[in-house]
């Protein structure tokens, strides 16, 4: 009898098949302490490492696969597995431009917060210490933008610097590619110096 790879992943430890509230990766011991499920897949893990051929052949086979239970996919695009306030290293705009067109939910929830406001929560985040990768990080931004997601958003910074973060705000100062090169108020270092003084000679700044 042939069996698929994902659906003998998907039933593996569940011999009697029940595999509504449960899948291959929620039995693996988990390092991080997640506070939530997050029904790992097969699809989510090659979202999460950029095998887009897989997804687009899934995703245009049957869009239902977008729905999942616990963490949303677009988020493994978007962020760290280690954390939600971590950006990904690996994000790829082509792969998040795939689950967009094919009607992911930049505002479907996830503990309590939306995928468009933990992206921009992350990218907050990172933007104050480097623009390292920075013209990559808003295009990414701008697709979720123009793929519906809310642009009253709020996200707010842990810690004493309890800053607020209103999208409209946040969106006119770092959305405008003009604008990539003057993200960082404080904390520059040599390396960020540097990056600025190229964005400027390519007259970005």
């Amino acid at each position: 009898m042939k069996v698929r790879w994902e659906e003998g992943l998907c039933h593996y430890r569940h011999p009697d098949g029940n595999t509504t509230t449960s899948s291959w990766c929620d039995t693996i011991p988990d390092e991080t302490r997640r506070e939530a499920v997050w029904h790992d897949s097969m699809l989510a893990l090659t979202i999460r490492f950029g095998l887009i051929f897989y997804p687009l052949a899934k995703l245009s086979r049957s869009p239902s696969v977008l729905t999942k239970p616990g963490r949303p996919l677009l988020q493994y695009v978007l962020n760290d597995v280690q954390g939600k306030k971590r950006w990904s290293t690996r994000t790829n705009p082509e792969m998040l431009s795939v689950l967009l067109c094919h009607g992911a939910d930049p505002n479907e929830t996830f503990e309590g917060f939306s995928v468009w406001q933990t992206a921009l929560q992350a990218f907050v985040i990172h933007v104050q210490f480097s623009i390292f990768d920075l013209e990559r990080r808003c295009s990414v931004l701008r697709l979720l933008v123009q793929h519906g997601a809310n642009p009253n958003a709020q996200v707010q910074l842990d810690g004493p610097d309890t800053t607020r973060y209103s999208s409209p705000v946040f969106l006119a100062r770092f959305l405008d590619h003009e604008q990539c090169g003057r993200c960082i108020s404080r904390g520059k270092t040599r390396d960020d110096q540097a990056r600025k003084a190229k964005f400027k000679a390519e007259g970005k700044d």
